[in-house]
């Protein structure tokens, strides 16, 4: 996504001051067949516009960035700026014409180079609210969503971390899902456990729940979700969202299981409920 430099220097030493550059004209011409798309070309911060260039001697009819007002000395400093996320290989040629004062003869030079566009991550966005609210004994749903910069580029995982001991992760098209991936206890952080969300077709399930042990309620902390998503052919990148997990309790009731109470007429009789929570 950065430009890249195109420098061409003129000189004519034997010529000296004698030398010039016809009509004051540099041509350049760019092969951009192996780049994911078009780029531009600039000099000094203004874009130039390739224009349909024949009839000239030397220079092959064509497609070009003409520069003007050259002189046979100059130094250019060209810039070229990829299209936004595209990667791949340019190669240009530049042609000047050059005469020397008082000469017949014009005399056409050419110098041909070429440079790479390397690719790079340009990264994933995490999308997912800092805290979620759900209930006791109920699965929580975590709504997130990865969004890529490039569309080239590819998700590669996605993990689950810092995950309370007997809290159960799961996920899928939707409800009710599959369990995820128990990937153990978290290195130096005991009582924690790594959960490996499986992938759709490459892309973020768009169900992801937790479910507490039975009857629990509380806050889950600096819950870490991890994405890793690059380019291809390159390391990928972890990018990570901390988010927490709020479970609110429910009443259970009480239970209630009775029993024939026995006693004498007259007395209090004590009642046999059973009751329990």
């Amino acid at each position: 996504d950065n430009p890249t430099s195109i420098v061409l220097t003129l000189a004519n030493p034997e010529d000296g001051t004698s030398s010039q550059v016809v009509n004051g004209k540099v041509y350049i011409q760019l092969d951009e067949s192996a780049m994911d798309a078009p780029g531009s070309l600039s000099i000094a911060g203004v874009a130039l516009i390739a224009e349909t260039v024949s009839g000239v001697a030397g220079v092959p009819n064509g497609v070009y960035y003409v520069i003007s007002g050259i002189n046979s000395n100059a130094n250019l400093t060209l810039d070229y700026q990829g299209a936004a996320h595209a990667s791949g290989s340019v190669s240009y040629s530049a042609y000047v014409q050059g005469q020397e004062v008082g000469a017949a003869n014009v005399t056409t030079s050419q110098i041909n180079g070429n440079f790479n566009v390397l690719p790079v991550n340009d990264g994933a966005t995490v999308l997912a609210p800092s805290n979620v609210v759900g209930a006791e004994d109920q699965r929580t749903v975590l709504p997130i969503s990865v969004s890529l910069a490039d569309s080239s580029e590819t998700i590669a995982s996605i993990t689950l971390s810092n995950v309370p001991n007997g809290v159960l992760v799961f996920s899928g098209s939707g409800a009710p899902g599959s369990q995820a991936i128990n990937m153990g206890e978290m290195p130096g952080n005991p009582g924690f456990t790594v959960w490996g969300i499986p992938l759709l077709s490459g892309t973020t399930p768009s169900y992801i729940a937790l479910l507490p042990a039975p009857n629990w309620s509380g806050t889950i902390n600096a819950l870490q979700l991890g994405v890793w998503a690059g380019e291809a052919g390159l390391d990928p990148q972890l990018y990570n969202h901390t988010l927490s997990v709020t479970v609110n309790g429910v009443a259970d009731g009480i239970h209630l299981t009775p029993t024939l109470s026995f006693g004498n007429a007259g007395d209090k009789v004590a009642l046999n409920l059973n009751s329990s929570m």
